[in-house]
């Protein structure tokens, strides 16, 4: 009868003792709240759906352990920013499409490969204190001039 009558105008709690199920067989089921709405669960709170959409005009996410599986992710952003200790990627083919592209290493960047091939049409510049060039079985300069020295 307090849940009928609602002896405290600012705040109403249904409990029960067991599991509770909200259901409805024919439409949907829509929790409203003119405040915030809170989920919460001593063990875990799960979602199960053919569709999921989640659509805000602010979202945080924080996740001790994050695991996707997922057969393709898509993101379509502005601007993106990562920042982190370490980034892994392992990888069958890695494509990669820009306009223009800056890097910085401050110590050591080593790649291996079986095979390198590097295309510029107008100028290509290696520049060090020291550069070393060798190979086992020919090396080749072909160019109208050649300059050393």
């Amino acid at each position: 009868i307090a849940v009928i009558a609602q002896a405290d105008a600012r705040s109403a709690t249904l409990a029960v003792d067991g599991e509770l199920t909200l259901a409805s067989r024919r439409g949907g089921v829509a929790l409203r709240s003119a405040g915030a709405l809170d989920l919460q669960s001593d063990s875990a709170i799960g979602t199960r759906a053919p569709e999921w959409t989640l659509n805000a005009e602010h979202a945080q996410c924080k996740v001790s352990q994050l695991d996707y599986q997922g057969a393709e992710a898509r993101f379509s952003v502005l601007v993106s920013r990562f920042v982190g200790r370490a980034c892994e990627a392992v990888l069958d083919r890695l494509q990669l499409l820009t306009r223009s592209s800056f890097r910085v290493v401050a110590v050591s960047e080593q790649v291996r490969a079986g095979h390198i091939d590097m295309q510029s049409s107008t100028v290509l510049r290696l520049h060090a204190k020291n550069t070393l060039v060798t190979s086992r079985e020919i090396v080749k300069v072909d160019a109208e001039q050649i300059h050393m020295g």
